[in-house]
């Protein structure tokens, strides 16, 4: 909650790190205009609208999304960040945007299926649960069966 972050902190925050109200209020947990009335409260003046923050290190970007092979959206979240500011970034530093298959996006783990094999997943919430995963295995070009386990479980075994 806002009351228990100092002025000094909140003032960091804002001024030293440069984020946004949104992205500030998204981490406390509290709504942008709270954020915007306690800065307004400290006296801290507010940046004019647009005001950009310095560009994310190509170091760090290509750590993440090169490396680690980290989603966009990952990204976005793990730096506290919008996506269009990562996706903006990542074009700045020369990057190429590759638009992931949707299994390794949704479950990285079919990639390593094998005829036999089994692997444990979350249930979708969703309900038609095996018609997710069929499709999901179509472009692999796998056949799976899959059975549901307890506690919003799966498990897809590998098929001929």
């Amino acid at each position: 909650m806002l009351k228990d972050v100092s002025a000094a902190e909140l003032k960091r925050l804002y001024v030293k790190e440069k984020l946004y109200l949104r992205e500030i209020a998204s981490r406390l947990g509290v709504s942008h205009q709270t954020v915007l009335n306690r800065l307004n409260r400290i006296g801290v003046p507010l940046r004019n609208r647009g005001t950009m923050r310095p560009t994310i290190d190509r170091e760090i970007l290509e750590r993440l999304y090169i490396g680690e092979k980290q989603s966009v959206y990952t990204i976005a979240n793990r730096l506290g960040i919008s996506v269009d500011k990562v996706q903006s970034n990542l074009v700045k530093h020369g990057f190429m945007i590759e638009r992931r298959p949707r299994w390794i996006r949704e479950c990285p783990e079919l990639g390593t299926l094998e005829i036999g094999d089994s692997i444990t997943v979350m249930a979708p919430q969703r309900q038609r649960q095996y018609d997710y995963y069929y499709a999901l295995a179509r472009p692999l070009g796998i056949r799976i069966s899959c059975s549901k386990l307890g506690s919003g479980q799966m498990r897809l075994t590998g098929e001929r």
